[in-house]
């Protein structure tokens, strides 16, 4: 899609080629923050999801918009307190995290809302159709 016929606000399918050029989007590896952001691009290859638009490129800039990416998921992770590890017998002034995945007494998955902040490519959106299919370019 053209840079200029995207809208803020607006929600469009965002198709990932199979192969992404390295070179061109390498991540900033003094930011633990690009290097996951990255990681997540290329877990994505081949695949689609949708991204709502929130800035759109400067009109001399790289064709690049910026968005929000909105998917569910199950993990989970809690910094534990100093006070919550030594009810739990783990010594104090460590400091702790737990990372699991997030279930009822059922055992069924419970999925949370995330949202991830991301810039790409202009020509990778495309409009959703009134069904929620996206359009073929």
């Amino acid at each position: 899609m053209r840079a200029e016929r995207v809208r803020v606000g607006e929600t469009y399918q965002v198709r990932v080629p199979a192969r992404l050029p390295y070179d061109r989007y390498p991540p900033d590896t003094t930011d633990p923050d690009s290097v996951l952001l990255h990681r997540r691009r290329r877990v994505r290859a081949g695949a689609g999801f949708e991204l709502t638009v929130t800035d759109l490129p400067e009109p001399d800039g790289e064709h690049m918009v910026a968005g929000v990416l909105v998917a569910p998921h199950s993990r989970v992770r809690v910094e534990l307190t100093d006070d919550q590890a030594v009810e739990l017998g783990l010594p104090s002034g460590v400091g702790y995290v737990v990372n699991c995945a997030l279930s009822d007494l059922t055992g069924t998955a419970v999925e949370l809302m995330t949202t991830t902040p991301m810039t790409v490519p202009a020509r990778r959106l495309h409009p959703p159709r009134p069904g929620g299919e996206a359009e073929r370019p």
